[in-house]
């Protein structure tokens, strides 16, 4: 009887746990900035507290240190998107001759395999590779889109 009221609670806990997540996932876009504005409260709490102490209001020195954080933010931000663009865009310029360098070392690894139509699988490789070629291009306009849709929806709620 005692495993049977274990294995209800597991089962009722389990689909409790679940629920919360779906519904944490589904209102993820409402939930994200109190989760940003708890973990700004709890990390300048000290902060405050010391300029507290140096004879400022609480809001006073909420206000410089909110200021101060958020200005800090985004010059780290406007002198990371250049040096991220950059990145990007070396490494979709060297792309096909990493697709070189990929394809020596793999034709020692194709030759070894004997009874394979070596014709496909060098398209079949071709193909892959043509997509990897790609993935920088997709990976900076998902990350674009990321940070300015990021950005508007910090703007909706100030």
């Amino acid at each position: 009887m005692n495993q049977e009221k274990n294995k209800n609670l597991i089962f009722i806990s389990f689909f409790i746990m679940l629920g919360v997540c779906i519904l944490l996932y589904f209102s993820r876009r409402v939930i994200a900035p109190f989760f940003i504005a708890f973990a700004l409260a709890y990390l300048l709490d000290p902060l405050v507290d010391r300029l507290v102490s140096f004879k400022l209001s609480r809001t006073l020195s909420v206000l410089i240190l909110m200021l101060t954080f958020f200005l800090l933010a985004l010059g780290c931000v406007l002198l990371l998107i250049p040096v991220f663009s950059m990145q990007a865009e070396n490494l979709a310029k060297n792309i096909p001759t990493y697709v070189g360098v990929f394809q020596q070392w793999m034709r020692p690894v194709l030759d070894l395999i004997h009874g394979l139509d070596s014709a496909r699988v060098e398209e079949f490789i071709q193909e892959g590779l043509s997509r990897f070629g790609e993935l920088p291009m997709k990976a900076l306009q998902f990350s674009s889109k990321f940070i300015w849709g990021s950005i508007s929806n910090l703007s909706i709620l100030s």
